[in-house]
């Protein structure tokens, strides 16, 4: 037994790179195997005073606002025996501050905060074949949303990973295990998210113009939110990859992907994915794209399954010339319905120079579509369809018919559930829906979410659509003066059974004239939508100062402003203002000013935000310290019924230090 340990500890000290024993002069300390690489961080205090008024519902309220704060940030490197054999490294931070917020009207409030973290991670045999590696992140953090409620944030976050790299079968192994839990301060809403997640990742290359790739992935995913039931998601999940190269050069090519979930919980279901795509290069400068597509999504209450082919023929005419065919097929059957359409169109585009470094471009594109549905009049349930939810765009269902009370909104996981008129308001824009986020609330701007109702749909159906779309733009003078010109066309022919439908004949043209000279770009656009849906013209001008004077001074400011009108039932106009201004001054290497200003109005139906703020900020660097001063301001009125006002000041110091 003696020799077989010894036999086994001198088999693992060969394996070890023959520097294992060499000590590290950089080190600054070492206690034999352990070693101590490097020591960083900052030494941080400061101070903060404001006053704020809130008017909320006719109830006005002021408010002084003191906050001091302190605290160290602190990383460590270090390794025991060699740095090729386990690597540590650790971070953390302990930033105390006590918050002070008296008022005349609404209880005072006062916080003794402790944000801290601490993040730990090991790296075992890095950069070896095998290589395993850990961490462990526990933080707390507090946040403003949009100058609307504060929020405190608790994270834990465990995992690893193991990877094996070789020739044959590289294998990586991934587990990460998270918990967060979040409250809004004024709402006392409170949220718990917890997710536990394995990934197994397997690649394996047959010859040279292949790659291949096996994943299995499980994800548990669990959500309470405010004055919701708590809300879980299972789900197994395998993918396959493949990548074939069919000739030398990589001119064409092969890909396929397959993916399979099963899941369980709130939102229960079994899909399968294939997508398959096959890449053409032919003689005489022609490209051949073509793919097929199956998608099948089991529910309880609902099955789906959609057959998609298309295809692409292109060629491309010395630099100038493009012109392009296209094809696609999609069949669909689902519970409640059966749909089919095909699709054929062509595409030209053209691009000439022209004097004075000038640039014409040209394009038009026509295509056809055959549409026939097949169903009884029911009610549709429609299950997670994405939306993407922006403040300047009109976002609307997909189906007319929606049974308001039936909407749930989520996030990609499933396991959000957003609340309305906290988070998001819907309109009644005729027969369909429109859907706008609430400032303040959890849905950010430009976000997607995904959307579940029920919809009231006639029965069989039948029409062709044509779609036309033609554009212009001339650049001339180095860009000095451009003009462009859009114009989208929708018409519908050979109606059958499409009394109850409400189709969107559509006429979308865009005007715009813009002007770019070195550090200034300028605009303006109208977009007139004609539409039997939901029309409207839309009028922006917009402009862009940016650059750097000196090498000392640098700026950046963006205004835009938007203007829809002539909008259907007597709705009144949306306004939407928007300028940033950034401006930035450099005395010297170590001292440095910082000005940023933020404009933001929105006026119309539904919503109504003025806010208006800036940031000062003077920074100074003396030997090892970093001074920083500043003032901020904000006002904000939304809805006309809650108020916001707050100015403050406030100073830092930071000792930064490395060794």
């Amino acid at each position: 037994m003696r020799n077989n340990k010894l036999f086994i500890l001198l088999c693992f000290l060969a394996i070890l790179p023959k520097e294992i024993y060499a000590q590290d002069a950089s080190n600054i300390f070492s206690l034999g195997l352990w070693n101590l690489n490097s020591i960083s961080g900052d030494l941080k205090v400061g101070a903060l005073y404001g006053q704020a008024g809130v008017t909320s519902n006719g109830i006005i309220d002021k408010s002084k606002i003191q906050n001091y704060y302190g605290g160290i940030v602190l990383r460590t490197y270090s390794y025991i025996w060699s740095p090729n054999f386990l690597t540590i490294g650790v971070d953390g931070g302990y930033l105390p501050q006590s918050y002070q917020d008296q008022y005349l009207v609404f209880p005072n409030r006062y916080d003794v905060i402790n944000a801290k973290n601490l993040h730990l991670n090991t790296s075992l045999f890095p950069g070896k074949p095998i290589t395993v590696t850990t961490f462990a992140n526990f933080d707390q953090s507090y946040d403003s949303r949009e100058n609307l409620t504060d929020i405190k944030t608790e994270s834990k976050t465990l995992g690893g990973n193991l990877s094996f790299s070789n020739k044959v079968l590289p294998v990586l192994l991934a587990y990460n295990e998270s918990n967060w839990t979040q409250k809004e301060m004024q709402t006392n809403r409170n949220f718990l998210y917890d997710q536990k997640t394995f990934d197994a990742r397997i690649s394996k290359v047959f010859r040279v113009r292949d790659r291949n790739e096996l994943v299995y992935s499980h994800r548990d995913y669990l959500r309470q939110d405010y004055n919701v039931s708590p809300s879980r998601n299972i789900s197994d999940n395998l993918e396959l990859h493949n990548s074939y190269l069919l000739d030398s050069a990589g001119n064409s090519r092969f890909n396929s992907n397959i993916l399979g979930i099963n899941q369980r919980g709130i939102d229960s279901f079994t899909q399968l994915r294939i997508a398959e795509n096959f890449f053409l290069k032919l003689p005489y400068k022609v490209n051949f794209n073509c793919g097929y597509s199956f998608y099948y999504v089991n529910r309880p209450s609902q099955e789906f399954s959609q057959h998609d082919a298309n295809f692409v023929i292109n060629r491309q005419y010395y630099e100038s010339l493009y012109i392009g065919v296209t094809g696609d097929y999609n069949n669909a059957d689902q519970t409640d319905y059966k749909e089919s359409f095909y699709n054929l169109g062509a595409n030209i585009s053209y691009n000439k120079k022209l004097p004075k470094n000038g640039l014409l471009s040209l394009s038009y594109s026509y295509s056809r579509t055959h549409d026939n549905r097949q169903s009884q009049d029911v009610t549709l349930h429609i299950v997670s369809e994405s939306y993407i939810i922006n403040d300047n765009q009109i976002t609307m269902l997909k189906l007319p018919y929606v049974d308001l009370a039936s909407v749930v909104v989520r996030d990609i996981t499933g396991t959000i559930t957003y609340q309305p008129n906290f988070d998001y308001v819907l309109v009644t824009r005729n027969n369909y829906v429109e859907i706008q986020r609430t400032p303040g609330g959890q849905i950010s701007n430009n976000s997607t979410v995904y959307i579940s109702y029920t919809a009231t749909q006639p029965g069989n159906n039948q029409y062709d659509a044509g779609i036309s779309d033609a554009s212009i733009d001339i650049s001339l003078f180095k860009r000095l003066l451009g003009l462009h010109y859009k114009v989208l066309t929708s018409n519908y022919f050979n109606l059958k059974n499409s009394d109850n439908m409400f189709l969107n004949y559509l006429t979308h043209r865009i005007y715009g004239i813009r002007s770019e000279y070195k550090f200034i770009s300028v605009g303006a656009e109208i977009d007139d939508y004609e539409s039997s849906l939901y029309p409207y013209q839309l009028t922006r001008y917009y402009a862009t100062l940016q650059g750097r004077y000196r090498g000392r001074l640098a700026y950046s400011i963006n205004g835009n402003l938007r203007i829809y009108d002539k909008l259907p039932n007597n709705e009144i106009n949306r306004n939407y203002k928007d300028l940033n201004g950034l401006v930035s001054y450099n005395f010297s290497q170590r001292t440095k000013i910082d000005l940023n200003v933020i404009y933001t109005y929105q006026h119309g139906r539904e919503i109504n935000l003025d806010l208006f703020s800036y940031k000062l900020k003077v920074t100074r660097i003396l030997r090892e310290l970093v001074f920083t001063a500043g003032i901020e301001s904000y006002t904000r009125t939304y809805l006309d019924v809650q108020k916001n006002n707050y100015t403050g000041g406030y100073i830092q110091i930071i000792k930064k230090f490395k060794y």
